[in-house]
């Protein structure tokens, strides 16, 4: 069971922590950057949870 909510958490920062631009040969803008950031303070948060 942890390893399926482990794996959806991953899923989903995957998901949502693509850069805005759709096309891979773009810069990164601070906006990525700071999504980025942003998402895998989440991740680490959302996981340290489900050991709770």
């Amino acid at each position: 069971m942890y390893d399926d909510e482990v794996q959806n958490l991953i899923n989903r920062f995957l998901f949502s922590a693509k850069p805005s631009s759709g096309d891979s040969s773009a810069p990164a803008t601070i906006g990525d950057i700071n999504k980025l950031i942003e998402k895998v303070v989440e991740l680490v948060r959302d996981i340290s949870q489900l050991e709770k």
